[in-house]
C-alpha cells in the first residue's frame, strides 16, 4: 500500500525542499520559482537558482492574466499548424546549460504572470 500525503503540511516554498525519492534512490527536491511576467511574443529566461540540477522528473505550474480573472495550467504546449509557437500560447522549457526556465509567450495575448513548481534530482 503507497503513503498518503499529509495534505495539512503540504505546502509549495521558494526554498528547496526534500519530498520523496526517485526511482534510481535519488532523493527528490522541489521549489517554486516566480518567473513574473513574461512580455507577449518574445522568450524570459529565468535562473531556477539550483546548484547541482541533474534531473527534471516533473514540473507544474499555472499562468494569470494582470487582473487575476483568467488562469491556465502551464506549460500549454498546443500545436496549431505545426507550430509550438503558434496560436494563444505560453510555452516553457528548462535549459540546463544556463540552468534557466525559457518561457515564451505568443503575441495577442495578454501579458501572463507565470509561477513554476520543479520536481527535480541532484548531481551531488
Amino acid at each position: 500500500m503507497s503513503a498518503k500525503i499529509d495534505f495539512t503540511t503540504f505546502e509549495y516554498s521558494t526554498d528547496e525542499q526534500i519530498v520523496g525519492k526517485w526511482i534510481d534512490g535519488k532523493t527528490i527536491y522541489k521549489k517554486t520559482i516566480e518567473c513574473g511576467t513574461i512580455p507577449n511574443n518574445t522568450t524570459k529566461q529565468v535562473p531556477t537558482g539550483i546548484s547541482d540540477l541533474s534531473e527534471i522528473v516533473k514540473w507544474e505550474g499555472v499562468s494569470h492574466n494582470a487582473s487575476g480573472t483568467s488562469y491556465a495550467p502551464f506549460p500549454q504546449n498546443y500545436t496549431n499548424n505545426g507550430s509550438m509557437y503558434s496560436g494563444a500560447t505560453v510555452t516553457g522549457r528548462y535549459t540546463k546549460t544556463t540552468n534557466t526556465i525559457d518561457i515564451f509567450q505568443n503575441s495577442g495575448f495578454e501579458s501572463q504572470t507565470v509561477i513554476v513548481t520543479l520536481y527535480y534530482t541532484k548531481t551531488s
